[in-house]
C-alpha cells in the first residue's frame, strides 16, 4: 500500500504535468478525494493514515507537518517520483480529473458540506478522524449520482472504466466551464 506522502507526491507530480498550482490546503484536499474514491471503487484505502475534520476541512496531519511551512505558496513537484500501482495511479488520475482544475479554497468549501467531514467534525468526543465506512458509503453515492458503478468491483474493470470515460470527462470539461463564466460574470 501507498503513503500519504507517495499520494500526494503523485498528485503534485501530475499537478505540475498541466500546469496547476497546488497549494497545502489544495493537496489535503486531493488527498480526502483520493481516499474517498479508493474507498468507493476499490473498497480499500488509499493510504493508511488517518484523516482528521480541521477547521478548514479534512487534514492529513502527516501532511500537514511537511508542507505547513509553504502556507498559501505553491508546492512545486518533488525531485522524487513515487511507485504507485496502476490501478491506484487510475483512480489519482480521476480524482486531477475532477478536482485538479478547481481553487484550494472551493475545495475547502465543498468538503465542508460532504458528509464524512462533518460527522467528524460535529461529533462531541474529541476524536475528530473521518470515518472510513462514511468515507466509503458517502463517495458510492457520489458515484451513483454520477451513473457510475458504486458497488465494489475488481481491479481490471476499475481500469477499463475509468480509461473509457468520457460522459465524465465532458462533464468536468461543462462544470469547469459554468464555474470560469460564473466567477467572469459582474454581480453589479
Amino acid at each position: 500500500m501507498s503513503t500519504v506522502r507517495d499520494i500526494a507526491d503523485h498528485l503534485l507530480h501530475r499537478a505540475d504535468e498541466d500546469g496547476n498550482t497546488v497549494t497545502h490546503l489544495k493537496l489535503q484536499k486531493l488527498c480526502y478525494y483520493a481516499q474517498g474514491y479508493s474507498l468507493a471503487l476499490l473498497s480499500e484505502p488509499m493510504f493508511d493514515e488517518p484523516i482528521e475534520a480541521w477547521e478548514h476541512g479534512p487534514v492529513v496531519r502527516e501532511l500537514w507537518n511537511q508542507y505547513r511551512t509553504y502556507g498559501k505558496a505553491p508546492i512545486g513537484a518533488p525531485s522524487r517520483t513515487p511507485e504507485i500501482e496502476p490501478y491506484r495511479a487510475k483512480v489519482l488520475e480521476e480524482v486531477h480529473r475532477r478536482f485538479g482544475w478547481m481553487t484550494a479554497w472551493d475545495l475547502r468549501n465543498r468538503t465542508h458540506d460532504e458528509v464524512p467531514w462533518r460527522e467528524a467534525w460535529f461529533q462531541p468526543e474529541n476524536d475528530a478522524t473521518l470515518n472510513l465506512e462514511i468515507m466509503r458509503d458517502f463517495f458510492r453515492g457520489e458515484l451513483r449520482k454520477s451513473r457510475r458503478t458504486p458497488q465494489p468491483v475488481d481491479r481490471s474493470t476499475v481500469l477499463a472504466l475509468l480509461e473509457n470515460d468520457n460522459d465524465l470527462r465532458n462533464q468536468v470539461i461543462r462544470s469547469r466551464r459554468e464555474f470560469d463564466a460564473g466567477r467572469s460574470e459582474s454581480w453589479d
